[in-house]
Formats: structure tokens, C-alpha cells, sequence
């Protein structure tokens, strides 16, 4: 495996300004490390995704028992709502 395509740890606050964009980057970044494992498992992806996050964001995702789960939360909390007047 290359480790130039390994993410480091994600530690953005939630209220940070950027944090959505920084979220979906690394979002997109830990899909395309994880598309190049071989014979990988939603329970390994979720495994490699904890792994990867500073103790503040794995509060997010703490309880989650699925991969899923997990990316759903943190959509939930990092992708902000643009309000359209």
C-alpha cells in the first residue's frame, strides 16, 4: 500500500469555519484509501476510520457499531445547511 494515499488524523472542531470543506476532503480521501486495500470489510473500514480521528471527533462516533453509521454522523455534524434567503 502506498502511504503517500495514508490520511493522517482528522482533528477539525465541528465549529470550525472550514470544517465542512475539510470534512468532505477528508471524506473523499480516506474512499480512495480505502479503495486500494484489498478484501476490505465495512467493519475494517470502520476499524481504519476510528483509528484516524483525534479523540474530539471520535466523541462523534463513539457508539456507532457500523461504517455507515459512522459516515452518516459525521455528515450530520460537519456538513452545515446553507441558509438561502
Amino acid at each position: 500500500m502506498d502511504t503517500c494515499l495514508k490520511p493522517h488524523v482528522f482533528d477539525t472542531a465541528v465549529n470550525a469555519v472550514d470544517s465542512s470543506r475539510k470534512w468532505k476532503h477528508r471524506k473523499r480521501t480516506f474512499v480512495s484509501y480505502t479503495a486500494r486495500l484489498a478484501n476490505i470489510t465495512a467493519a475494517d473500514k470502520l476499524a481504519i476510520l476510528v483509528n484516524l480521528f483525534d479523540t474530539s471527533v471520535y466523541a462523534y462516533i463513539s457508539e456507532c457499531t457500523t461504517y455507515a453509521d459512522a459516515i452518516s454522523k459525521l455528515d450530520e455534524a460537519y456538513i452545515k445547511c446553507v441558509n438561502e434567503v
